[in-house]
């Protein structure tokens, strides 16, 4: 009887292995199927909840679906992969894979890339995104992108400025340092009787808390994001700059990808997705302002001041020098600025009529 039942054990436990055997090669598939996927590495300096970081999620979002698994775009925000101006760096040597660039922290090497910063030179993120994704294409792709792979542009809506005292009039510039972002934003802020101080928007609160800065040239939703409205007191809007920021990929990582995958970063990017990513800047942004508002109601603060059309105008006059001056630093270095300037303004006032 013993021996029976070791038999029977006996065969209870071959039978075990063979049934284990034959489902073996589920394994494998599955191993396989994920190795296939491709990873991606996006790195930005914005926060996660910012109107870029949103932009930047639901891209990634269609991206993956329209690719049907077959990719993970993994998001490293607020520098937590490079700081904002070791972003070129990093995608470059492919520390990332995407990453964006914020161009004016990066002097000398886009130079037609300073477009997307010129001041009071589109009405919203909306034009600003058409009229960037377009001409960048047209003619920043081959020559200051031609190492990387130009996917698409995030325009940010109209700047305000936000500030521990008012500024009202091209006077009361006098005597106040700004946060600023490039060449050309500088060059506009000491125009109107101010000077600019670059550094990263991760370190604007404290700055402006210690009296490094007084204030930023910012949207409505990075004062909120980035707690400005507690150091501050006063608002100005005045539709300084629309500021844009290309979205790039590593050259090799783009070659190495199958045409299929190529095919759908090219569809959800461009003109297209930089269109639909202005219009939500927007939308969020209209929605922050009504937030700082609100806030600035509770915190005794004045309201927003709106610029009268009369200093807009002392304003848009200086903004237009800087306009002019870019293009002509452009052509000086053998670059078409000018016919790029004159593209930009064909096409914003088409897109905002």
């Amino acid at each position: 009887m013993k021996k029976i039942f070791v038999f029977m054990l006996a065969i209870v436990i071959v039978s075990s292995l063979i049934l284990a055997g034959c489902a073996a090669p589920s394994a494998p598939s599955q191993k396989l199927g994920t190795a296939d996927v491709i990873d991606f590495k996006f790195s930005y300096h914005m926060p996660a909840p910012s109107s870029p970081g949103q932009a930047f999620k639901k891209w990634s979002d269609k991206v993956e679906e329209a690719c049907n698994g077959k990719i993970k775009i993994t998001h490293y925000s607020a520098q937590t992969l490079a700081k904002q101006s070791d972003q070129l760096d990093a995608v470059m040597s492919g520390l990332a894979d995407i990453a964006l660039l914020a161009t004016g922290a990066f002097p000398g090497r886009f130079p037609l890339s300073e477009l997307v910063q010129l001041p009071m030179l589109y009405p919203n993120a909306e034009v600003s995104a058409k009229v960037n994704a377009d001409l960048l294409e047209k003619y920043a792709a081959s020559r200051e992108y031609k190492d990387l792979k130009l996917l698409w542009v995030f325009a940010m809506p109209p700047r305000g400025i936000i500030n521990r005292n008012p500024i009202e009039t091209m006077e009361d510039w006098k005597g106040q340092k700004l946060r600023i972002e490039g060449k050309y934003e500088n060059m506009m802020v000491e125009r109107m009787g101010g000077s600019g101080v670059y550094m990263s928007p991760m370190d604007l609160y404290s700055s402006i808390e210690r009296g490094v800065v007084d204030g930023v040239i910012f949207q409505w939703d990075g004062a909120l994001v980035y707690g400005i409205e507690k150091v501050t007191k006063y608002r100005t809007e005045a539709q300084f700059l629309c500021r844009g920021m290309p979205i790039v990929m590593n050259k090799a990582k783009w070659e190495s990808l199958p045409p299929d995958i190529q095919q759908k970063f090219n569809e959800i990017g461009g003109v297209s997705y930089s269109t639909e990513a202005g219009v939500a800047a927007d939308e969020l942004n209209i929605k922050r302002r009504q937030e700082l508002v609100d806030y600035d109601k509770q915190a005794g603060n004045p309201g927003i001041y709106e610029l009268p059309e009369a200093e807009m105008a002392r304003w848009k006059a200086e903004a237009k020098i800087v306009q002019d001056t870019w293009a002509a630093d452009c052509d000086k270095l053998g670059l078409p600025g000018t016919d790029m300037l004159n593209d930009a303004l064909s096409l914003t006032a088409k897109y905002s009529q």
